[in-house]
């Protein structure tokens, strides 16, 4: 499926948005940066339920962690929810924070090289190994 979308969103390049069908639910996508910071940011009320993650949208799936997330909530659980987190992300707290994520991005990253090193291998389902204090 991620080939078929690069596919198209490089078919339109060099437009703002283009739109597409998946059946008979409308699709549109924004490539343009300034539409997408005006969507996302400034008229961000405007644009608070989403496509559901899971099924149709018919069905109660409030049981499941993605309805917990930003991405899965609708109405005013999102926007409650949104004005909740924005004040952690400011321009200033990003900024902050990327330098601690390269930090320990590039730690993760000696780790799972080490681990590699010594056991000759790294791959899928070795992932448990990085949730121990390796310090």
């Amino acid at each position: 499926m991620s080939d078929y979308c690069k596919m198209v969103y490089d078919k339109f390049e060099g437009v703002k948005v283009f739109g597409l069908f998946d059946t008979t639910q409308r699709i549109f996508v924004l490539r343009n940066p300034e539409l997408i910071k005006k969507v996302a940011v400034k008229d961000f009320d405007y644009f608070v339920d989403r496509q559901p993650w899971i099924g149709d949208g018919a069905k109660d799936y409030s049981d499941l962690i993605v309805s917990k997330m930003l991405l899965g909530m609708k109405d005013q659980k999102w926007r409650d929810m949104r004005a909740t987190l924005s004040p952690a992300f400011t321009g200033s707290k990003m900024r902050a924070m990327f330098d601690l994520i390269t930090e320990y991005t590039d730690r993760m990253v000696q780790i799972v090289r080490s681990e590699a090193m010594w056991n000759g291998s790294y791959g899928p389902g070795d992932e448990g190994f990085l949730c121990a204090d390796r310090e």
